[in-house]
């Protein structure tokens, strides 16, 4: 304990350091945490556990994302504590768990400050996401799957942005795109939209697959809209005979704008400048439209 700098470290050798506070435990190999101001250096199989609203006094937004009586984990490699901006961030194969909520990246940051989190690098994600309609509350949420290199929350907006090799995989559909933005409901696991940048594939039902510049796709009227220069739409059925031989087809159509309803299952497809689409029969990608 260093008394000039308001400082303690522990070293774990080959046992581990640990210290408990009130709205949590972090335990490392060593750590360095000075009290005024309050800040924490641990470095070597870092483990942390938070207690979300453990502190009743405490202000601070929490992320809707998770929960507020269940435990947050967080493993990596070290972990840096920022006292006077409420700023942690975990590096090397970090790792935050919470029941079904999973967030992997090469590093996790969580700014208590603002209730934000970011990850990067290789970003891995298990959300609960209830999708199928906004206004549905009694509907369990369903694991829904992202990847990207980079993910940006920002609790204000309940706005998880996908950045960079972005794929949403849900329970009926498959979004990729250069960026993917989804936007949540007050309650952090209803899904109230999604959208998506540049090089958009979308996996629909009915053995779609439309490829675009740009989609957006409503919870609550389960309606996707969809842009593209020009925007593809492929299809493949099958057929099966009497005699029990089956064919498959398939086909494109081309056009510019795309509508979606989930509910009725019908699709439209437009031209530029409102002429009609086209659709030819194609040769069927190995392994299905997917």
């Amino acid at each position: 304990y260093s008394v000039d700098k308001d400082a303690i470290s522990l070293r774990g050798g080959k046992g581990v350091s640990r210290v408990v506070q009130e709205d949590g435990t972090v335990q490392a190999t060593n750590i360095d945490l000075t009290l005024d101001p309050r800040s924490m250096k641990a470095r070597g199989s870092v483990r942390s556990t938070m207690k979300q609203g453990a502190r009743e006094d405490s202000k601070e937004p929490r992320a809707s994302i998770l929960e507020d009586d269940e435990p947050v984990n967080v493993t990596a490699a070290s972990l840096d504590y920022n006292g006077k901006t409420d700023r942690a961030v975990y590096t090397g194969e970090a790792r935050l768990w919470q029941s079904d909520t999973v967030i992997h990246g090469e590093t996790i940051v969580l700014d208590d400050a603002t209730g934000n989190l970011e990850a990067h690098k290789k970003v891995r994600t298990q959300f609960l996401i209830r999708d199928e309609n906004a206004g549905d509350k009694s509907a369990k949420p369903k694991p829904t799957f992202g990847r990207s290199d980079d993910l940006l929350y920002v609790e204000s907006r309940r706005q998880a942005t996908f950045r960079g090799n972005a794929k949403i995989t849900g329970p009926d559909s498959d979004i990729i795109g250069d960026r993917i933005e989804l936007f949540l409901e007050e309650d952090g696991n209803t899904l109230e939209r999604a959208e998506a940048y540049e090089n958009v594939t979308a996996r629909l039902d009915g053995g779609r697959v439309a490829t675009g510049s740009r989609l957006i796709y409503s919870a609550k009227t389960r309606r996707y809209d969809m842009q593209g220069a020009p925007l593809k739409v492929r299809r493949q059925t099958t057929e099966k005979a009497d005699d029990g031989t089956t064919t498959t087809r398939c086909e494109e159509t081309v056009g510019s704008a795309l509508t979606f309803d989930r509910s009725a299952d019908t699709v439209s497809v437009v031209g530029a400048n409102g002429a009609p689409s086209r659709t030819v029969p194609v040769p069927c990608a190995p392994g299905g439209t997917r």
